[in-house]
Parts: structure tokens; sequence; C-alpha cells
């Protein structure tokens, strides 16, 4: 084994980091809130009613699929310009290939936000 192939062992590995620390990292803010409404609300303590409401958790944010859309959809076109830019034929089919999932995960979240108008950001 060369070191050529530590290069995409390094990078998958790189990416599969990243993947685990946003996970783990969101479940401790989520376990960190539950812990403090537990306790405020063992305490006898009532919430006001805008807290519960910034609390709300699986409330889905109308704007956060526009901005996750845009964001994925741009990362397909930048991988696709990419493969513009590389001289092997071979090359852009792949790499456009590989693009196309981001771009169209992208366009799914526009489309939820364009079918789901009536909802309160």
């Amino acid at each position: 084994m060369g070191i050529e192939a530590l290069i995409p062992i390094t990078a998958l590995l790189a990416t599969a980091g990243v993947i685990v620390a946003y996970f783990y990292f969101g479940h401790k803010t989520k376990d960190g809130v539950r812990q403090t409404l537990q306790t405020a609300l063992e305490s006898g303590k009532d919430l006001p009613p805008d807290i519960m409401k910034k609390l709300a958790i699986g409330v889905r944010n109308r704007s956060a699929d526009l901005r996750r859309g845009i964001i994925f959809a741009a990362i397909g076109l930048a991988a696709i310009g990419l493969g513009i830019l590389v001289d092997d034929g071979d090359a852009f089919r792949e790499i456009a290939g590989g693009a196309l999932f981001p771009l169209f995960v992208g366009l799914g979240y526009l489309l939820v936000y364009k079918l789901n108008p009536d909802q309160e950001d």
C-alpha cells in the first residue's frame, strides 16, 4: 500500500469524523436542553409560553429548507463546474455523476420550501 492510497483513506476518515462529531454534539445539546427543562419542571417552575415555543423540538423552520436547498444545489453546481474545468472527458462524467446527488437533494429542499408556503418562519 503506497502513499497514494492514504489520501482517499484520510479523506474518508475525516468525513466520517466530521459527521460523527456533528451528531454527537447535536445530541449533547439536545440532552442539555432536556435536562434543563426537566430540572425546571421538577422544581415547580412554570415555563413561559415563548420559551416553550423557542424550544419546540421537531418543528421545521421553512427558511431552513430554503437555506439547505440553496446550499446543496450550490454544492452540486460547483462540483459540475469543477468537472467542466477538468480536461479529461471521463473525469467530467464521474464528477458530474457525483454532483447530481447534492444537486437533487438541494432541489428537493427547494421543492419542500415551495410546497409549504403557509408555514410560519
